[in-house]
This record gives structure tokens, sequence and C-alpha cells, in this order.
């Protein structure tokens, strides 16, 4: 079936190849004509092992049909290539039809085959052209027909060839109907791919304009963060060291409400600082299309963490199990690390004040992904906040009871869609949270 493909991309012009409508019509040309061509060889081949003399040119025809197909690929053009054909056609089919019975010759069934031809894949006036010249020829052999008969055979002189003529012109527009059926289908067919695809090719465009637009956008939201950012960073340290100094200076000469109050100042700054540099970190993420991938030895990735850790996890008393996971993974190293750290953390923070609490790190190589899970006995979430939590500023609680910016979580699932994954909790009031994500195995790889 290949090899046969790549016969009939052969003969197709090059310039054809690349116009899908064109192509597809070239293609039904081509192979069209090695079918015929198939079919006088097998038929010669018959001939041979049945030992039948025929009269049929097998291999002028064969000669045609090839030369036919040689001067399409040459010249690129339907209208000589299917008038040459038709030719060949003609005078084959013609000469024999003369020796063969004349008008009761079953030539003349195979003559069909021009006009169909020419309205199918040539200019219609060609095809009508080529239905006059046939229909001319016809009516020349009912004319020898009947005055060949001689009188005694009247019956054959006056309804035979006259049946026969009305036959072959009945068949004739038969197959005119059906070329024009085809013809017309074809057209509409078209019409309708060109429609949708200028449909198409608008609205990509329209989406190309947009993309472009939203890209320049982000763009320039993130130079503005960044900036930003750097730009509150500066007093917001000038305020907390200033209050540090302050509260140095004046040690012991303030009184309590006064001491307080510079406390909020300082520790406030503190935060709003930390802020800052979460949100510039969360918007550079913004810019990270494609993920620089590494290859990860999951358990010394989770060991660093962990020894990052230690002092958190030792003054809450946390216990940390790592049970089985990958032995390597690929992706950004650095915000993989962020990834965990910030899970660990939250399970951390979000401890019952009463129970000892327990962290289980586990992972699994699955067809397309490796999936994580960072399960906890805290305090749990509520159902209903399940997709919430992953929003920028989502506080579930206050301040005072627990520290955080609110852009922790949705830092994690940012950095599982920037490695093509996903992330999502399962957690109950009072149960636990189980954190889940996924790490998919078709990245962009950059060198």
């Amino acid at each position: 079936m290949e090899h046969i493909r790549n016969i009939s991309s052969y003969f197709i012009p090059v310039s054809f190849q690349l116009k899908r409508e064109v192509n597809w019509k070239a293609k039904c040309f081509v192979n069209s004509m090695l079918f015929v061509a198939v079919v006088i060889v097998f038929s010669f081949f018959l001939c041979k092992v049945t030992q039948v003399n025929s009269e049929f040119h097998h291999g002028s025809s064969l000669f045609f049909i090839v030369s036919v197909l040689f001067i399409f690929k040459k010249t690129g053009s339907f209208n000589i290539a299917c008038n040459i054909f038709s030719i060949a056609i003609f005078v084959i089919l013609g000469k024999d039809i003369l020796v063969n019975g004349g008008i009761f010759s079953f030539g003349n069934a195979f003559l069909a085959a021009i006009p169909f031809v020419m309205f199918i894949f040539a200019k219609k006036r060609y095809g009508l052209i080529w239905t006059f010249i046939i229909c001319l020829s016809i009516i020349y052999l009912y004319y020898l027909e009947t005055t060949s008969l001689n009188s005694s055979n009247s019956f054959l002189k006056l309804y035979r060839p006259d049946f026969q003529l009305v036959g072959i012109m009945l068949f004739f527009v038969f197959i005119l109907g059906l070329v024009f059926i085809v013809s017309r289908s074809q057209s509409i067919i078209i019409d309708e791919l060109n429609s949708k695809r200028k449909i198409l090719e608008a609205k990509q465009q329209e989406l190309e304009e947009l993309k472009v637009e939203l890209i320049t956008s982000n763009k320039e939201l993130e130079v503005y963060a960044q900036v930003a950012s750097h730009d509150l960073k500066q007093p917001l340290r000038t305020i907390s060291s200033f209050g540090r100094l302050l509260k140095k200076e004046l040690n012991g000469s303030l009184n309590e409400r006064a001491n307080e109050y510079l406390g909020f100042i300082i520790n406030e700054s503190v935060d709003m600082n930390s802020m800052v540099c979460e949100m510039l970190d969360y918007s550079k993420m913004n810019s990270e299309n494609e993920v620089s991938i590494e290859k990860i030895n999951t358990r010394k990735l989770l060991d660093n963490i962990l020894l990052k850790l230690m002092n958190q996890i030792k003054s809450e008393d946390v216990k940390i199990v790592i049970d089985e996971v990958p032995e390597f993974i690929f992706g950004q190293k650095v915000r993989l690390s962020q990834l965990f750290q910030n899970l660990i953390s939250n399970s951390i923070k979000f401890k019952k004040l009463d129970v000892p609490l327990n962290i289980k790190i586990s992972g699994m190589e699955e067809s397309d992904c490796w999936h994580f899970s960072i399960e906890d006995n805290g305090i749990g979430i509520d159902p209903s906040y399940h997709n919430k939590i992953f929003d920028m500023f989502r506080r579930l609680h206050t301040k005072d009871s627990y520290n955080g910016s609110g852009i922790g979580l949705a830092t994690c699932k940012k950095i599982a869609k920037l490695h093509k994954g996903d992330i999502w909790v399962n957690s109950a009031v009072g149960k636990g949270a189980s954190f889940q994500f996924t790490i998919s195995k078709k990245l962009n790889f950059l060198n």
C-alpha cells in the first residue's frame, strides 16, 4: 500500500501538494489513471492466459495512459492531461468500434468515460465539446448502420439501430446527470470548506492578535509588579530598620503601650516586606512558560528541604515520614523544592494544638506523570474551601490565629501548572489534610 501511495504521489505536481483542494483532485485523477493502467495490464494477461484473440490495443493504450500521467506531472494542467487522455481513448475505441459492431459495439459505452473525466477534472466547456463530438460520432455510426443494411432485413434496419441509438443517448444522459450531481456536490463541498477555512483563519488571526495583546499586557504587568515590589521593599526595610534602632535607643524610656505600638510597626513592616518578596517571586513565574529541566534525585531533594525546616520541625515536635517515592523525577529543581517546602510548612502551621503532628510524604510514578501526596493530621479544611485556598490572598483564618500572606498555596498551584500538572486537596475539618499534586513527564526541555 505504501508503494502505491509513493507511485501516486510521484505523478502529482509539487505545486499541488501544498494546496489541499487541488491536491485531493490531483490524487483522484492520478489514481483513476493508474486504475485504468492496471485494468489494461490485467486484461492483457487475461487474454494471454485464456488464449483469446482481442482486437484491443493494450500496448498503445498503456503507453497513452502513462504519457498522460507524465504530461500531467510536467505541466500541472488538468485541461491538457484530460484532453490528451480523451483523444487517446477516442482514437483507440473509435477504431475498435468501427471494426467490431459499429453502433452495436460495447465500446460505445466506454466512450462515456471521456465526458465523465472532462467534467470532473477539466473545465466544463471541454466536457461539453467532447460530449458533442461523441454524440456526432454515434449519429454517424447510426447512419452507417442504417445505410449498410439491405432491404431484406427491414426490421433490423428500422428498429434495432434506432433502439441502440436511443439506448446509448439515454445512457449518456444518465452519465451526464451523474457527472452533474458529482460535480455540483464537489463544488458545494469545496465552497463550504473554503467558507469554513476562511472563518477559521479569521478566528485564528483574531486569537493570534489577542494572544499578542495578552502577552504584551502580561509582560507590562510583570514589569510593573517587579518595579513596584522593588520600590516597596526599600521603604519597608527602612521602616523596620529605623523601628529597631528607635526601640533600641529608647529602651526603658517608653511606656508599655508605646513599646507595643513600636513592636506592631516593626512586625508589620517585616510581614509586608515578606509579602512583597513573595509577590515578586510569584510574578516572575508568569514568564517561565518553559521549564528548565533537570534530573532530580527525589530523596535528596526532600532531605534538603527537611534540613532547611529542621528548627521549625523540632520546635513544633513534628514527625515526618518519607514513604516510597520515585527515585528520580524531571523538573525545575528550585521550583519543586519550593512546592514541597510550602506544603510541608503549611501542614506544620495548621497543626492541632493538643495533638502531635504527623506528616507523611509519598509518591508514585504513573504513565504520564509523577504523583505526590503530603498528608497530615492537622486541623483540616472545610470541603467548601478546597478550590478557594489556591487563590491569591485567600485566607481561611485571621492573621492573629495563623501567620501568612495568603500567597503560599497560590504559588504551589502556579508551580504545578508550570510543570503541566495539577494540585488539589482532600480534607475535612478536624480530620487532617492530604495535598496531592502531579508533575507531567511531557515538559518542554530547555538546554
